[in-house]
């Protein structure tokens, strides 16, 4: 069987990785996180019992439109992968590109459209309670 060289180089460096729990690191190395934003949970909700955290990808096609709705039980924060979109909330209005996010907590009514025109893509996480 011939392997060709992208692939052998692949298996050659899965083989050297140790397994978990022989020699595996337990410190970080050249790792800088940096908090963009939080929620705290407690001030969303007094019952967590059946939450969920989600992630998900959102696309909306160019002039497209997430409709009016709340956060009151689901807090998210959003994130722009790709593309152009307006985000209103109440009287104001703001441009996101990608490498923009926002935070919906309880107070948050908003809608987005798809200025662009190309997909306006979205990465949401959020914490919801799925329907019984």
């Amino acid at each position: 069987m011939k392997i060709f060289a992208p692939a052998a180089l692949a298996l050659s460096l899965a083989l050297a990785a140790p397994a978990l729990g022989q020699d595996a690191p337990t410190q970080n190395i050249g790792v800088s996180p940096a908090v963009l934003s939080e929620i705290i949970l407690s001030g969303e909700f007094t019952d967590i019992a059946n939450r969920v955290l989600r992630m998900r990808t959102i696309t909306v096609t160019p002039g497209g439109i997430i409709g009016l709705h709340n956060h009151e039980n689901r807090p998210s924060v959003e994130y722009v992968l790709s593309g152009t979109a307006a985000e209103y909330r109440g009287a104001e209005s703001r441009v996101l590109q990608a490498g923009d996010f926002i935070s919906a907590d309880h107070t948050t009514e908003h809608y987005w459209k798809n200025i662009g025109g190309v997909n306006l893509v979205l990465l949401a996480v959020d914490i919801f309670q799925p329907a019984p």
